[in-house]
């Protein structure tokens, strides 16, 4: 299964760099339950280190953008800043959780064990999901055209700065599923 991780480095318009590295974000964390179904806990844990480093970059930035925006400023919002907030703080304590049960897991764990941890991930992806959402289908579109500039000036720094640093080791990383992969698929 090939999955599709680029993200457009000459992309200007703030709403549509977000909703990339959102898409980035959650390929990331695919790509560590495909290497869980084929029961490959060290790959496993790489694609979910990428995962974290992003969603901390992600995070980092917009909530240094949102604490930066008077609450005035907020008025034509559907939700406060508040909410974004809160949600990152959550999002930050579900992946610890995940993080700690996949670290838990054996060398080569039991299909019993990876259908529980796929089963605990539900709820923290679909926590992410509604918060990538909530982002793309009000924040960024009620922001005002300066609020956009100064949150795409801070995107363009850390989070491209981070997607190329991790470009090569995703690369090593999906190479390594790729090979693990089609291994199964002869057996």
């Amino acid at each position: 299964m090939s999955i599709d991780l680029s993200i457009d480095l000459e992309e200007s318009e703030v709403a549509n760099i977000v909703a990339q590295y959102h898409r980035y974000i959650d390929r990331l964390l695919l790509l560590q339950q495909q290497a869980l179904v084929a029961r490959e806990t060290e790959l496993a844990l790489g694609f979910m280190q990428l995962h974290r480093q992003m969603l901390s970059a992600h995070i980092e930035v917009e909530d240094q953008w949102l604490l930066s925006i008077a609450t005035e400023q907020q008025q034509a919002w559907r939700w406060p800043a508040s909410l974004y907030l809160a949600e990152h703080k959550k999002i930050t304590r579900f992946l610890t959780r995940e993080e700690q049960r996949l670290q838990s897991l054996a060398q080569r764990p039991t299909a019993t064990q990876v259908i529980a941890l796929l089963d605990s991930q539900r709820s923290y992806k679909n926590l992410l999901e509604h918060h990538e959402e909530r982002e793309e289908i009000a924040l960024l579109k009620e922001i005002s055209p300066l609020q956009q500039q100064q949150l795409q000036q801070r995107v363009s720094e850390r989070w491209r700065q981070l997607y190329q640093q991790q470009r090569q080791p995703l690369a090593e990383l999906a190479q390594r599923l790729a090979t693990v992969e089609t291994d199964i698929m002869t057996r």
